[in-house]
């Protein structure tokens, strides 16, 4: 696998679609360059104003694998693919049940 996601692994919301309890791929700008890799891009949006294009504000509660996080609609790319999930699943040995399991 790529060490980032790129175009293909994502696509753009449809009309009336939300980011609401979907994996989504975020953008590499906002993170430190040691995260700067696919792993740190899949992130699991739940929640918040930012889930839904049609609303004001820009908040998105959700998770990376390992900790609970939160980012802006701005930094969102698009929903990602399930091929993309799969690669993703497969190169880091982890399973997508990681994003659900119970954090401190």
């Amino acid at each position: 696998m790529k060490a980032v996601f790129g175009h293909e692994d994502y696509r753009p919301l449809e009309d009336g679609e939300t980011y609401e309890k979907k994996f989504v791929i975020l953008k590499l700008d906002q993170f430190k360059p040691e995260y700067q890799t696919a792993q740190c891009q899949l992130f699991y949006a739940q929640s918040g104003f930012g889930c839904d294009p049609s609303k004001l504000g820009g908040k998105i509660f959700g998770r990376l694998f390992d900790e609970r996080y939160q980012t802006r609609r701005e930094f969102v790319l698009g929903v990602v693919t399930e091929n993309a999930i799969k690669a993703w699943e497969k190169e880091y040995g982890m399973s997508r049940d990681v994003f659900f399991a119970e954090v401190d």
